[in-house]
């Protein structure tokens, strides 16, 4: 309990000096985080692009890719992709994981939000949770594990809804 209260101490004094900087951003999180995630996955698209290589990294998109156009319909992964690549030219194709990411991190959010958790957690939360390489490789490939953690997000938001559709959470999650 002593640990708990000097950490929480210690962020209340991050936000407590006179730092516009922060306290700018920790006001305007819920503008300013999904712009900056925005920035933080863009980079490897713009490094990719600007030394000639493919702008989707790693062999799991390519390998999704072709199954999907070879219409293997074995699993749900490939009933979203299909549609997709049939009209979206492939060389616009790397925006889908990036406005997935985005949309990822307004749900965790609302999420947050949702369960009343205290703003100044969510903001480090989030913001560990996009600059981490994990996070950056989920959404700057096309994989199923960051199509997981996609629909997840979307059947922990709507589970967390109190209306009349919170039982149609378990369909995302299944």
């Amino acid at each position: 309990e002593v640990k708990i209260k000097s950490e929480k101490n210690s962020i209340d004094q991050a936000f407590s000096h006179s730092t516009t900087f922060f306290n700018y951003l920790h006001h305007h999180q819920k503008r300013f985080l999904p712009l900056l995630a925005f920035l933080i996955l863009l980079i490897p698209f713009i490094i990719n692009y600007s030394i000639g290589k493919p702008l989707l990294s790693g062999s799991e998109s390519y390998y999704h890719l072709s199954l999907a156009q070879e219409h293997q319909w074995f699993t749900l992964n490939y009933l979203f992709l299909l549609p997709l690549i049939s009209y979206i030219p492939l060389k616009i194709l790397w925006v889908i994981p990036l406005f997935m990411g985005i949309i990822s991190i307004i749900l965790f959010q609302n999420i947050l939000y949702k369960l009343k958790v205290e703003e100044k957690f969510i903001f480090f939360f989030i913001l560990l949770l996009m600059t981490s390489p994990f996070f950056i490789h989920l959404f700057t490939t096309i994989s199923s594990s960051g199509l997981f953690l996609f629909i997840a997000a979307l059947g922990f938001l709507i589970l967390t809804r109190e209306n009349k559709y919170h039982k149609f959470a378990i369909i995302p999650l299944i």
